[in-house]
């Protein structure tokens, strides 16, 4: 895409589009190629709708500038808003591990991946998932580990009571999350927790 732009640069004398489909997963990487060689504009389409495999995606372009290339003059506060507009329009929704705008974007789940989260936020995220309107979530369920029960027990204000119990809670998330195939809530770690100590019923409000 580099080698293409630079002539095409050297013998036509106007602006050049580029319209880059993401038939390997390269569209938007082009696409930033392109322009770094002397394009002037990128197509894009809300969700990367289009032919075939699609086209750079709105919103992971504007994110990609905004974070990568430190380009601030697009606003980013509405991109969630207007991904989710066109997927209750188009009946088009987008890939759970989709970049910015999947359910899973901002999702931590295993446990090493949500230990590292609770030390650093920046571990796993290039940016605060609320400038789009967004929120991290840490997923309960058969993959969590000390880091996660500890901090849900800590939310309950109940961490230090159960500290020397925190082994037996977390085998009991993981048996519980994988015989009822489905995530955790607080409430079940605090009916977990409660098996082990006597708590005020008021906790787990």
């Amino acid at each position: 895409m580099e080698k293409t732009i630079n002539q095409i640069v050297q013998y036509v004398d106007t602006n050049i589009d580029v319209h880059c489909h993401n038939d390997f997963g390269l569209a938007l990487a082009n696409a930033m190629t392109a322009i770094r060689a002397g394009a002037d504009c990128i197509h894009v389409s809300i969700n990367g709708l289009g032919e075939r495999t699609g086209i750079p995606d709105l919103v992971e372009v504007v994110m990609a500038y905004h974070i990568l290339e430190n380009e601030s003059k697009y606003s980013v506060d509405l991109l969630t808003e207007i991904s989710s507009l066109v997927q209750s329009i188009t009946n088009h929704y987008v890939a759970a591990n989709k970049p910015i705008t999947g359910s899973n974007a901002f999702t931590h789940n295993s446990g090493v991946h949500a230990d590292g989260f609770y030390k650093d936020k920046a571990n796993y995220r290039n940016f605060s998932p609320d400038i789009i309107g967004r929120e991290d979530v840490v997923v309960i369920d058969k993959f969590s580990g000390k880091s996660t029960i500890n901090s849900v027990l800590d939310e309950l204000g109940i961490k230090e009571q159960s500290s020397k119990y925190i082994d037996s809670i977390v085998q009991d998330v993981k048996l519980l999350s994988d015989n009822e195939h489905r995530s955790l809530s607080n409430q079940d770690v605090f009916g977990i927790a409660n098996r082990y100590i006597t708590l005020p019923e008021n906790l787990s409000q």
